[in-house]
């Protein structure tokens, strides 16, 4: 009943916890304090899954050492910034080289400090590569950070020819960038593409569905972006264009850039370019607008994980916590295995997740499905975990250590409330204490029996059973209560039954040794049965104990009485064999048919054949069957040779006064189609 009920809250709690998760996804401050947290995560994946770039862009890095090339050539001796009619010859150079667009990095909104002039060649320079009309040029876009438009003169009339793209990728709130917005407003009220996807505007369809949210970038090995210094470019156009000498590096250079896409951007320190990715803390912010060019050419950017497909992934791992929560067996074992799940499944879904393209922050799921363990764990602890201490320790004097041990970590469970349930019986009462109680002082009569008790109580626990209660000197004991699932009851109480009698034997050496009896005290009688009973705690309000009452369990209580009519210290019902498989067992035989006092059903009972003749044992057995069958005189004459059996004589006396009386049915209206009634307890 109280797993039931825990199930049912875990799930009620799961459900609220989804639900809250996805409330919060949708609240731009708390979605907000959920990314940041899950940023380490983020970029951790980022750089242990970083790819390898396709090879359809290569950057043109203005480097230190081009700073310095330009600087320190006696030809040049051209500072920072340098003039415009360099990138003039970078872009003849693209054209040269059948590159089909060219991205500047750079802004030119200023007039160059070198003159008109300088801007004009610039312009030139561009007319001549835009004359092929697969060439694009693309630049800085004029955005809200102020950034404008190349200068008129650099412009002249190729406004309408070239493309803008935004530079001014939102970074963030920890300074890293990550993702790129799709789409940018303009200084006038127009829209931009970022950067890195205004050349393919053209020659690659964007969905107006593209057009919304951020773009989250998947980073490549940086070394995987193939990277020519702009000293190299320079020096292949003083060789194209100028006749220039050439040497294998200026060879290789060529060999990158030819027939490939340019993006031109600042590298230098001292040039303000450098931009932290998930991938490198200093990294060119050129590289930042690569990254979005190659994810979208080959569509490889993280798709972030929709608030429903979020939904579910919650709903199954916090299903899979509930259950295992459930299978916890203690609280503490329970809140480390929750923690240790929680804080590896979902980061582990994380991973698995990424490898398909996919983004998943578990910080949400972590916080919420952590709050909801932690609510779930200590319902548990309130209800069934401090309810099952309180009873182990109620019956923690009933039964063995062992099994309190296991009760207590949960390997085994017990029942408070009223159930019925087959069990096993045991009832066992002294013969010899009365007359031993008249005769020694009270405080020793104690001793004794106490010893007694530890010897037969010990039994009980030895074979994993319950001890009802003391009656006395009589013992009632339990097997399938309190404890649930134990199948094997029947078995585990008929070994004790069978070892009854030397348990009593070794007290009576015990009491001998101890206090120079020269005889055994006691004697004990036992009755076993199995069947169906109401167990739980039954008492008062205030006070009650665990039990078990029924017809069974005065069956039990009838069959002890009744090893004193037939002179046997043991007594076992059929249905107790029947339940441990041991009907046909070697180590019991057939008593009689009997019904007890207020009990108009049948039972078999048996006894052990430990201590008799094999012989003798299966006379008796012949003669019980000529007696079922009124077969009087057979059964006289067989009962002659098991003379050492106890209950033969009072089967022979029920067969001679049938014999004596000449009669076919019996006369003693006792015994009914071969059933002895019993009239008294």
């Amino acid at each position: 009943m109280r797993t039931k009920r825990s199930f049912l809250v875990g799930v009620v709690l799961l459900l609220v916890t989804v639900a809250a998760i996805a409330i919060l996804d949708t609240i731009p401050a708390s979605r907000a304090v959920f990314e940041r947290w899950g940023w380490p995560l983020y970029d951790a994946l980022q750089r242990q899954h970083a790819k390898t770039a396709k090879n359809d862009v290569v950057i043109v890095l203005v480097t230190q050492r081009s700073l310095d090339e330009f600087r320190d050539n006696p030809d040049l001796k051209l500072g920072w910034p340098w003039p415009r009619e360099v990138y003039g010859a970078m872009i003849d150079v693209a054209g040269k080289l059948e590159s089909p667009a060219v991205m500047f990095d750079i802004v030119f909104d200023s007039p160059s400090t070198y003159g008109m002039a300088d801007d004009e060649s610039f312009n030139q320079s561009l007319t001549r590569y835009l004359a092929t009309p697969s060439h694009d040029v693309v630049f800085p876009a004029p955005t809200a950070l102020a950034f404008h438009k190349p200068t008129p003169k650099i412009l002249g009339s190729l406004d309408s020819r070239l493309t803008y793209g935004a530079v001014d990728v939102p970074v963030e709130a920890d300074g890293i960038y990550r993702r790129v917005p799709r789409q940018f407003n303009g200084q006038s009220g127009e829209s931009y593409l970022p950067f890195g996807l205004a050349v393919l505007k053209g020659k690659t369809k964007i969905e107006d569905s593209e057009l919304s949210g951020s773009l989250w970038l998947r980073f490549y090995e940086l070394d995987s972006i193939p990277v020519v210094d702009a000293s190299e470019v320079f020096r292949l156009y003083r060789h194209e264009f100028q006749g220039g000498p050439s040497d294998p590096e200026m060879e290789k250079a060529r060999e990158i850039l030819k027939g490939k896409s340019w993006m031109i951007g600042l590298a230098a320190a001292g040039l303000y370019d450098l931009r932290p990715l998930p991938t490198d803390a200093r990294a060119p912010g050129v590289y930042l607008h690569a990254t979005t060019y190659l994810n979208r050419l080959v569509q490889d950017h993280v798709t972030e994980m929709k608030t429903f497909k979020d939904g579910v992934i919650h709903l199954v791992l916090g299903s899979l916590l509930v259950f295992l929560a459930l299978l916890a067996l203690r609280p503490g074992p329970a809140l480390l295995g929750a923690v240790s799940i929680l804080f590896l499944v979902l980061p582990l879904t994380s991973w698995i997740i990424w490898l398909f393209g996919w983004w998943f922050n578990p910080l949400p799921g972590m916080v919420g499905l952590g709050i909801m363990l932690s609510a779930f764990l200590t319902y548990r602890f309130q209800t069934e975990w401090r309810e099952r201490e309180r009873l182990a320790k109620s019956i923690e004097n009933s039964m063995s250590t062992s099994m309190v041990k296991m009760i207590r970590s949960g390997e085994l469970n017990l029942a408070r409330f009223g159930e019925r349930r087959t069990i096993s019986i045991l009832f066992s009462d002294l013969s010899g204490f009365t007359t031993l109680a008249e005769q020694t002082d009270p405080a020793r009569l104690v001793e004794i029996l106490n010893l007694y008790l530890d010897e037969c109580v010990d039994l009980v626990f030895l074979h994993a059973g319950y001890v009802d209660k003391f009656i006395g000197d009589a013992i009632m004991a339990l097997w399938g209560a309190p404890v649930l699932g134990q199948t094997d009851h029947a078995k585990l109480a008929l070994r004790a039954a069978l070892e009854y009698e030397a348990a009593v034997g070794r007290f009576n050496v015990k009491a001998r040794e101890k206090y120079g009896f020269d005889r055994d005290l006691f004697t004990a009688r036992v009755g076993l049965h199995s069947g169906p009973a109401i167990v739980g705690n039954i008492g008062s309000h205030s006070r009650y104990n665990y039990t078990a009452i029924g017809d069974s369990v005065n069956l039990a209580s009838r069959l002890e009485g009744l090893g004193k009519y037939y002179g046997l210290t043991l007594l076992i019902s059929e249905e107790a064999l029947v339940e441990a498989g041991a009907l046909q067992s070697d180590a019991v035989y057939l008593v009689d048919r009997v019904a007890v006092k207020g009990r108009s059903q049948a039972v078999a009972v048996y006894s052990r054949t430990e201590g008799f003749s094999r012989t003798s044992i299966e006379h008796y057995q012949r003669a019980f069957e000529h007696y079922q069958k009124r077969e009087w005189k057979l059964a006289t004459e067989a009962l002659v040779h098991a003379n050492d059996l106890p209950p033969t004589e009072i089967l022979r006396e029920r067969c001679q006064e049938a014999v004596d009386r000449g009669a076919i049915e019996h006369p003693n209206r006792q015994l009914k189609d071969g059933v002895w009634h019993h009239d008294e307890k």
